[in-house]
C-alpha cells in the first residue's frame, strides 16, 4: 500500500511531460507511470476500494489542461482496463467515473477564453482508447458492454458535431 501511494502521489504531482529527450532518449513519465499504475492494479491485495482510487488518479491526470503527446492516453487506458479485468469495483462506480473523464471531455464546458482542445483533448483521446480496447482487445471484462454504452454516451456528448443523435420520430 505504501508503494502504492508513493506511486499514484508521484504521477499526479509528476510535472515533466517530455517524451523524448536529446541524447538520452525516451522519457515519457505519465506513461511509465500508467504502466506501473497498471501493474499495481493486478496486485490481489487491492480491493475495490483501493481500485477506484486508481481509476480517480488516472481520471485526475486526464483532466488537467496540459496536453499528453507522446501515447500516455493509450497506457492510461490499458491501466484502467487492468483495473476493469479484476472485476470488483461495481458499475455504478464505473459508469459515474466515466461520466467525469466525459465531462472533462466535452468541448461546451470549456470557457470561452480558453483553447477547448487543449482543455478537452486528453479526456477525448482516453476515451477512444478506453473504447478501441474494449472493442477490440483480448480482455473482456464482465461490464464491457455496459461500459461501452457509457463510453458512447459520453464521446457522443463530447463529439456532437462528428456524431450527431439520430432524429427518432415521423
Amino acid at each position: 500500500m505504501r508503494w502504492g501511494d508513493l506511486l499514484t502521489t508521484w504521477l499526479l504531482r509528476e510535472q515533466d511531460l517530455r517524451g523524448w529527450i536529446p541524447e538520452q532518449g525516451t522519457a515519457r513519465a505519465v506513461a511509465h507511470g500508467a504502466d506501473a499504475l497498471a501493474a499495481l492494479a493486478g496486485s490481489r491485495h487491492l480491493g475495490a476500494m483501493e481500485l477506484t482510487v486508481l481509476l480517480d488518479v488516472i481520471g485526475d491526470r486526464l483532466v488537467r489542461p496540459t496536453p499528453l503527446d507522446h501515447g500516455e492516453t493509450d497506457h492510461l487506458a490499458a491501466a484502467t482496463m487492468q483495473v476493469l479485468m479484476r472485476e470488483r469495483v461495481p458499475f455504478d462506480v464505473l459508469e459515474r467515473w466515466v461520466a467525469r473523464v466525459g465531462a472533462a471531455a466535452d468541448p461546451d464546458d470549456v470557457p470561452p477564453s480558453a483553447d477547448p482542445w487543449l482543455r478537452t483533448r486528453n479526456a477525448q483521446e482516453f476515451l477512444r482508447a478506453l473504447q478501441l480496447q474494449l472493442l477490440l482487445g483480448p480482455h473482456r471484462p464482465a461490464t464491457r458492454a455496459d461500459l461501452l454504452l457509457a463510453l458512447h454516451d459520453a464521446l457522443r456528448t463530447s463529439n456532437g458535431q462528428h456524431l450527431p443523435r439520430m432524429v427518432t420520430g415521423k
